[in-house]
């Protein structure tokens, strides 16, 4: 990276897998100078290019690949709020409202399916609580609904997940 580029090249080296013949790799360039910024990234079967553009409190995005599939979006933000309307390839028009006030963030989003999510932390403390219509089979992070709490002190951490699926997920960390 410098002046403005950025470069990187990832490839898949793994000879253990069984699809060795078939490693692949995936290149990204991008540049960004000032309030523009532009990608290229492809692993020699799909390339996208991205372009993105702020002015001000607008931010425009495009992005695009040879498979025919695009997405354009304009976000305007009013403080610690935000507003997004996009489109794609299938016609598919979302609008999204995003904001945070003293630790808590609510969002909500509609297009093909609504979203709505909640959330709030507070020193240890931290809860968020999600629903989206476009889930209503998923299971595990991506159920319809879910619920995650979370309690960190002195360099415990604990979590507990759950979800409308009936799953239920309890962990704990350690840091020192």
């Amino acid at each position: 990276a410098g002046n403005g580029f950025t470069a990187s090249y990832a490839a898949d080296l793994d000879k253990t897998t069984a699809a060795y013949t078939n490693r692949g790799y995936v290149v990204n360039l991008g540049y960004a100078e000032g309030d523009m910024s532009l990608g290229l990234e492809t692993d020699g079967t799909t390339s996208e290019v991205t372009v993105g553009y702020t002015m001000g409190d607008i931010a425009f995005a495009a992005n695009a690949d040879n498979a025919d599939t695009w997405d354009v979006s304009v976000a305007y933000t009013m403080g610690a709020s935000t507003i997004t309307v996009a489109t794609d390839e299938a016609s598919v028009a979302t609008v999204a409202l995003a904001t945070t006030l003293n630790g808590l963030t609510l969002g909500a989003k509609t297009g093909d399916a609504n979203e709505f999510s909640v959330g709030y932390a507070a020193d240890a403390f931290g809860f968020a609580i999600a629903y989206d219509s476009g889930n209503s089979a998923k299971f595990g992070d991506e159920a319809e609904t879910t619920l995650v709490v979370d309690y960190a002190i002195d360099g415990m951490g604990f979590q507990l997940k759950a979800n409308n699926q009936s799953e239920m997920e309890i962990s704990s960390s350690l840091s020192f």
